[in-house]
């Protein structure tokens, strides 16, 4: 590999088994990432070698689009917190001829198409685990996402912007002091902040169709800002939540909704963009579950809302039994006949239990909440965090403006790596407020109509967007000061084999019901109607 673009280059060698990691298909950069160990010159593995990750993929190799070992070394040298330690990298020397033969095949064509690409490895010290295997508890997770988000705010200071947020790019790893941290991973496509070149170095859109912004997926041609950024983040949050955490969506409608919000698209003017759900959430400001559960009579159930887990049903004492092990009650365990059956979700394998608020717990290791065994009486904390970005979001899409740059100069000073998650995050939160103008408190409201009022209520709202400090106050502030489920994270909801959509979404005729006004294709027996037994002459 090559240590560094102007240096000579220098032979690492290592170790490696079966791809941790594969892409799946053809088509594509054929990504593959090894947990790897290093080999010494005599071709041995040193006793005192520790495991490194080493991600071998096929580089678009454009003049403008730095290595990513290059963007990693840039960000270590500056302490960015929370992102890869690189080891080594370089380019192998292979490079594609698709775009050459191209060129032969349609010599009328100018543009072509197919992007140079070539065969590139970076190793680094990290060797993370996916999010999805965050231990047991809402707090862990929104903890090591607020790790990626203090990583993005540093390197955007530093000049650079990550552009591929995704659940894939985020990893969990273990600290020096042994907690769980989150860590910022693929730079690969991430870009100067100072680069004002109005071309896009890539004709296509860049990032993961799934976490990608509303504005971004609507408008291929985007700059990707800290705006889309910190969306992206959102829905990173939403897609581990809705899959392990108690809620109010039930859980045979979950793969339904991963599709609708994640997955789904429309066209227009020969373009994919955004699907509605996940639009119409920016839009409105709240996440709708009619299209699953229909219009309910209560209305807090129309918006998805996350739940504190239910406690498992302690033993009930029989009368005269005091001073002996109570005996359980007969109600305290559920029959198998009681027991919700894989059957009875038909989008839960086998195997596979319902979350915890649609089925009793037997034998749950969860921890009892207080001293009566039930749930609080304020919601789930994780409701304020996703409440409060939505409305930051609905404000945003509300103006609809596109968005402007906010490239902000390099930070003059070096920020120490710290590793208590905690006191680093105070510190940078401290570090932003100092930076901020004014005594910190509001200006007086302004006399406006109710017209102008709420356009400046959105203008004061969406001000949250234009960088990381609101949003990682927001995170350090319900991480620190509410009370959390201590165990709140159940089996995956996510059907194993994917949605599978219903074979037509056309009743057949046997289900439908009949209705006093027909339309002329209801009608049997062609396009005129039957005359009624009294028909006018």
């Amino acid at each position: 590999d090559d240590a560094g673009r102007d240096l000579e280059p220098v032979i690492h060698k290592f170790a490696v088994g079966a791809p941790y990691f594969q892409a799946p298909g053809v088509a594509g950069r054929f990504t593959r990432g090894y947990i790897a160990l290093p080999v010494n010159d005599k071709g041995k593995i040193d006793d005192e070698a520790t495991f490194v990750f080493l991600k071998d993929a096929w580089r678009v190799d454009h003049p403008e689009i730095e290595q990513e070992g290059e963007t990693l070394r840039f960000l270590n040298q500056r302490k960015v917190p929370f992102v890869p330690t690189l080891v080594c990298h370089g380019d192998l020397g292979q490079v594609t001829k698709s775009q050459e033969h191209w060129k032969e095949l349609h010599p009328e064509v100018k543009k072509v198409p197919l992007k140079t690409h070539s065969l590139y490895r970076v190793v680094v010290k990290e060797v993370g685990l996916p999010l999805e295997a965050f231990v047991d508890s809402s707090f862990q997770l929104c903890q090591m996402l607020a790790c990626c988000i203090t990583a993005h705010a540093e390197a955007y200071k530093a000049g650079i912007i990550h552009r591929d947020i995704s659940a894939g790019n985020i990893l969990m790893y273990k600290g020096k002091k042994g907690q769980w941290l989150g860590l910022l991973n693929d730079w690969e496509l991430s870009k100067k902040v100072d680069n004002e070149s109005l071309e896009g170095r890539q004709p296509d859109r860049t990032g993961t169709w799934q976490y990608m912004s509303a504005h971004a997926l609507n408008d291929p041609h985007r700059r990707i800002v800290i705006q889309d950024e910190l969306e992206s983040f959102f829905h990173v949050l939403l897609y581990y939540a809705i899959r392990f955490l108690p809620h109010n969506l039930q859980d045979e409608c979950v793969g339904k909704f991963l599709t609708d919000y994640f997955d789904d698209y429309s066209i227009y003017d020969g373009y994919c963009i955004c699907g509605r759900a996940k639009h119409d959430a920016m839009v409105n400001g709240f996440i709708d579950l009619r299209t699953y559960h229909g219009n309910q009579d209560d209305k807090t159930k129309n918006i998805l809302k996350f739940l504190w887990p239910t406690p498992p049903a302690k033993p009930t004492p029989t009368a005269g039994s005091r001073g002996q092990s109570p005996c359980p009650s007969p109600r305290s365990s559920p029959s198998p006949a009681e027991r919700p059956s894989a059957s009875s979700n038909s989008n839960i394998p086998s195997g596979r239990s319902p979350s915890p608020q649609f089925s009793a717990i037997d034998g749950s290791d969860l921890t009892p909440l207080n001293s009566d065994d039930s749930a609080p009486e304020e919601e789930h904390p994780i409701n304020e965090i996703i409440s409060e970005l939505l409305t930051w979001f609905r404000a945003y899409y509300a103006l609809d403006t596109p968005a402007q740059s906010t490239k902000q100069k390099a930070r003059k000073e070096n920020i120490s790596n710290q590793f208590d998650i905690e006191q680093y995050l105070k510190e940078f939160l401290s570090r932003a407020n100092d930076n901020e103008s004014g005594s910190g408190e509001d200006p007086p409201e302004p006399d406006l109509s109710t017209a102008q009022s709420e356009e400046h209520k959105y203008v004061k709202l969406r001000k949250n967007l234009d960088s990381h400090t609101a949003i990682i106050k927001l995170f350090l502030t319900t991480l620190g000061s509410r009370a959390w489920p201590l165990k709140d994270k159940g089996p995956d909801k996510k059907p194993e084999g994917g949605y599978v959509p219903p074979k037509s979404a056309v009743p057949s005729d046997s289900m439908r019901t009949s209705s006093k006004r027909r339309s002329m294709d209801d009608i049997p027996g062609g396009n005129s109607p039957r005359p009624t037994k009294r028909s006018r002459v």
